[in-house]
């Protein structure tokens, strides 16, 4: 079910990806998989302006990312 967001506010949504396992034979091991991911839709006018860094610390390396929207004016709008 998709319900639209109130104008001029970015639109979230999460699409779900189920794995089912086959059947197997008795006493085997079976593992389900669910996958929740994030979609966003961004309000036209906006630009989302995404920032990686990529650190280290004593549990190993990571990657961080952060997405910030920012609002364009008119002319920097056209293609």
């Amino acid at each position: 079910m998709l319900r639209q967001p109130p104008a001029g506010t970015e639109g979230s949504f999460r699409v779900l990806l189920d794995e089912l396992p086959a059947p197997t034979a008795g006493g085997a091991v079976r593992i389900a998989l669910r996958m929740s991911v994030p979609v966003f839709a961004t309000v036209p006018g906006q630009q989302p302006v995404l920032t990686w860094r990529v650190g280290q610390d004593a549990r190993g390396a990571y990657l961080s990312a952060l997405n910030r929207v920012v609002a364009m004016s008119a002319s920097s709008i056209r293609s």
